[in-house]
Parts: structure tokens; sequence; C-alpha cells
């Protein structure tokens, strides 16, 4: 199973969406063709694997965050822009989200919902009572709002990351002002 799925990171860094080749997945696995076909149906069903293993990483990497820092939602947010300045030096994966966040193909089957299914509701109400509201001046009512503001500038952090990895210091201190600040307005 590892050797199958190092082959198909290997080809999603390789290739965009419509140039990835089932053959040459089973190819660099060393596999037989039917042991493809019992973890995936077709490319789409290998899209959404690498899209949902990628999430299933981020969200064990905040729950762990989370207990590990007693429940500090800013402590989690500092954790995971770490988790994805370590998810993009490695090449294979940059390579891997440069052909993901590129491809007007799979872009169009987020848009379609045709990708994996949005789970940001899902995941923050998981979040929620993980967190410590000790120090937080915000009612239950306002905690949604209050990370989907955490999540939007998080967002253009990664994306500043991605970019230029080699600008992560800065990116990175940039990001912490600006969650620095949020944590003077919202805590008690």
């Amino acid at each position: 199973r590892e050797k199958l799925i190092n082959a198909i990171r290997n080809e999603f860094s390789k290739n965009t969406f419509d140039k990835i080749s089932i053959n040459q997945i089973i190819k660099e696995a060393d596999i037989p063709r039917g042991s493809f076909y019992q973890y995936f149906n077709d490319k789409d069903d290998v899209l959404e694997y690498i899209l949902l293993y990628h999430r299933k990483n981020m969200i064990e990497n905040v729950f762990f965050s989370l207990e590990h820092n007693n429940g500090d939602i800013f402590k989690v947010f500092e954790d995971a822009c770490d988790f994805f300045r370590m998810l993009f030096s490695d090449e294979t994966n940059k390579k891997l989200w440069m052909n993901l966040f590129t491809d007007r193909n799979i872009i169009q089957k987020f848009i379609d919902g045709k990708c994996i299914e949005y789970a940001g509701d899902k995941i923050i109400n998981e979040f929620i009572p993980h967190i410590n509201f000790d120090e937080l001046n915000i009612t239950r009512d306002e905690v949604k709002p209050f990370l989907e503001i955490l999540i939007s500038i998080f967002k253009d952090t990664i994306m500043e990351i991605f970019w230029d990895i080699t600008k992560f210091a800065d990116v990175k201190a940039k990001y912490i002002k600006k969650i620095s600040l949020i944590k003077k307005i919202s805590n008690k």
C-alpha cells in the first residue's frame, strides 16, 4: 500500500490531472493492475484519496496541537503554519500541490462539488469542544465566525508559504503579528 501511495504522489507531482496515468502509477508501484483497482475505481477516486489523506493529516495535526497546547486556539494556528511549511518543503508535495492548485479541471470539480465534500463546518464543530475558552472574550455563538476569521488569515498565509517557501520566516512573522492582534482583541 505504501508503494502505491508513493507512486500516486509521484505521478500527481509530475502531471496535471488530465495527464495522470494509472498505468504509470501501477508500473512505479510495481503492483498488479488488480491491486490498484482494489483501492480505486479511477483517477477521480485517486484524487479524492489524495485530498482526503492530506485533510486527515491536517486534522490530526490540529487535534494534537489542541491537546498539546491545552486548547489554545492561537497556538494551534501557529502550529498549523509550521505543518504547511513542512508539507511544502518536500519537493514532491510542493509539485503535487502546484498541479492541484493550478489545474482548472480540479478547480472545476471543487466548484461543482464533485471532489471531496466540503467539511469545513463539520470540522469546525469537532474542534470547538477542545478549545479553551477561559482566556477568550467570545461567546459560544461567536466561535464559528471567530474561527472563520482565523481560517481566512491562515489560508492567505498558506498560499504565501506555498508560492515561496524561502520567505517562510517573514511570512510566519507577519502571520503571527495578525494572529497576535486578534488574540489581543479577543482575550479577556
